[in-house]
């Protein structure tokens, strides 16, 4: 992974054990973060930086890179999820596990978390959870990709980054999940989805890239859709009906008295001021409405394409 700050660093993990940071610019190594024999031994250790890019938790093992300074190693309670930081600063979230930084104490225990690759957008208000595949279908896969983060199953699932990670909803995409990321401003997101079927053969098949548009679901989108359309056949309506109007003839007594026409505009008028201020109350009250809702808890995906010839077909390079 890239240095969240800025894109000079590159944190590479190598094994359960070891990582390094390289620089980007140079291509030298900067340090390498070698845990001694008996640590976790995370079997799909991840190493990642914190957001202030100082330090680095890699096997469950927190550093501080800069001085190659090991600071303290959490106990382990699964063999799997190595572990990530959180945009507070202050706690680690391991597996189901969250701890405090400061003391290096237990914090809380998330069970739906569990065997979860967590992953948080760029806003850093919502995180993205990959479930590993089942422990029996680990045990059939090649030892050749042993140490590649996937496969992960059909399903995505996303948290509130708040205190406790509540949950916002299960997603699932219906093929097996490589990877998944999403754009800088959190309008996209794009999974590596495999086309093969069989967990134990997946990099010997073929695979999908798919861009999810965040936030909206297709239903919505296609009733958007159809309510331009109406109104479009609207707008031509009432052009239709002003060339109607400009053509024809009026009588003498279809013309009211100059009295009556001004009584009639300034009814109108009035009219219309109590009907916008009545609209002003209305929408103040929807977005007081609006307001004391989450706009997380309504997360959609909806995929951009719905055919596969639409959709980017690629091979996964390990």
């Amino acid at each position: 992974m890239f240095s969240y700050l800025s894109d000079d660093k590159l944190l590479c993990t190598m094994s359960e054990h070891k990582s390094s940071i390289v620089d980007c610019y140079t291509g030298k190594t900067i340090t390498v973060l070698a845990n001694p024999p008996g640590s976790n031994g995370y079997y799909k250790n991840h190493a990642v930086f914190n957001f202030t890019d100082d330090l680095v938790l890699n096997d469950g093992v927190l550093w501080d890179y800069r001085s190659s300074t090991r600071i303290h190693k959490f106990d382990k309670f699964n063999n799997f999820v190595s572990g990530v930081f959180t945009p507070s600063g202050i706690d680690i979230v391991i597996n189901t596990e969250v701890w405090d930084m400061r003391t290096f104490k237990l914090l809380n225990t998330i069970n739906y978390l569990d065997n979860c690759l967590l992953k948080y957008n760029h806003s850093q208000d919502v995180m993205y959870g990959l479930s590993h595949v089942k422990q029996e279908i680990r045990d059939q896969i090649s030892p050749s990709y042993k140490h590649v983060l996937g496969p992960f199953e059909s399903t995505f699932k996303t948290f509130a980054a708040d205190s406790g990670y509540p949950s916002l909803g299960t997603y699932d995409v219906g093929k097996q999940i490589v990877d998944l990321n999403f754009c800088r401003r959190d309008r996209l997101l794009v999974t590596v989805e495999s086309t093969n079927e069989d967990f134990t053969e997946l990099w010997s098949g073929g695979s999908v890239v798919k861009l999810y548009l965040v936030g909206r679901s297709k239903a919505s989108r296609d009733d958007d859709e159809d309510e331009e359309d109406e109104d479009d056949d609207d707008d031509e309506d009432d052009e239709d009906d002003d060339i109607d109007d400009g053509n024809s003839e009026f009588d003498d007594d279809d013309v009211s008295d100059e009295g009556t026409m001004s009584d009639d505009l300034n009814n109108a008028s009035s009219n219309e001021s109590m009907s916008h201020d009545d609209d002003e109350d209305e929408d103040d009250g929807d977005e007081d409405d609006e307001d004391d809702v989450d706009p997380r808890s309504n997360l959609n995906f909806s995929i951009m394409s719905d055919s596969d010839d639409d959709e980017t077909q690629g091979r996964i390079v390990t």
